[in-house]
């Protein structure tokens, strides 16, 4: 049986680091796409590496509206 393990949530800054690009581009990705796995709560951005991997992969990045 496959186990999922916990989402690992981090900041923007973390994720950018993971997705090797800049902060701002990282957000502005965010801001203008619908990504499974990042989040806003307040100011503040929260991104699940694995769902937000996932998104990137398999081409489901949307614009919002």
């Amino acid at each position: 049986m496959k186990t999922r393990s916990k989402p690992r949530y981090v900041d923007l800054r973390e994720a950018a680091v993971f997705f090797c690009v800049h902060r701002l581009t990282l957000y502005r990705i965010f801001e203008h796409s619908r990504i499974r796995g990042a989040f806003k709560i307040g100011r503040v951005w929260r991104v699940d590496l694995d769902e937000a991997l996932r998104s990137f992969k398999a081409g489901t990045i949307r614009p919002k509206g």
